[in-house]
């Protein structure tokens, strides 16, 4: 029997910063029997997107989305699945993944295939977190979110390990700035990443 992760770590960056996280799909399908994992995000104020109740509910039979759906009503929260715990992928989450997708391919400029593995449903998720200023996400995949927009804050020693991820807001921000400025450039995006 493996020993317990020490969840501690994680219960002083929630208690000094009161972060609300975006969670993964991956530690949602966890959470349906871990109990280490459910107790983690207890200490979290979380949410979900779009995408992730999506990609939980989906293949899986009638009988299995019937008891994914009952497992999100009565998980963490009673109200879960209320309107305020799903963020909708809206117009203005579309216009920061499209922020999100030139600024990879800004910062990766020199080998662009390499965002490949971020250009997934997980840039989804990561344009629902930033949109709407929840800048943390869950997630057991470290490499589905890119280092140079996130940064690993608190790193569960579960199997496989947990990642708290925080975004760059400052240094995409700025990153966006330059390029929105350098007169060579010429984007059809508006809005901005602060």
């Amino acid at each position: 029997m493996s020993a317990q992760p020490d969840l501690e770590p994680l219960k002083e960056y929630a208690r000094a910063n009161k972060p609300t996280v975006v969670l993964d799909t991956n530690i949602i399908i966890r959470c349906e029997k871990s109990k280490v994992l459910t107790e983690a995000c207890a200490l979290l104020d979380v949410r979900i997107c779009d995408t992730v109740y999506w990609e939980f509910l989906r293949n899986v039979n009638i009988d299995r989305f019937r008891e994914r759906r009952t497992f999100l009503s009565s998980w963490h929260a009673s109200d879960f699945l209320q309107e305020k715990m799903i963020i909708r992928e809206d117009n203005a989450v579309t216009a920061m993944y499209l922020r999100l997708f030139i600024l990879l391919l800004s910062v990766h400029s020199h080998s662009p295939e390499s965002i490949l593995g971020f250009v997934s449903p997980d840039l989804w998720i990561s344009a629902a977190a930033v949109e709407h200023r929840y800048d943390h996400v869950l997630t057991e995949n470290r490499a589905d979110f890119p280092p140079s927009l996130f940064d690993t804050i608190v790193t569960l020693a579960t199997d496989p390990k947990v990642y708290l991820l925080r975004f760059k807001r400052k240094e995409a921000q700025d990153t966006w700035i330059r390029l929105i400025d350098d007169p060579a450039i010429t984007l059809n995006v508006k809005g901005s990443l602060s």
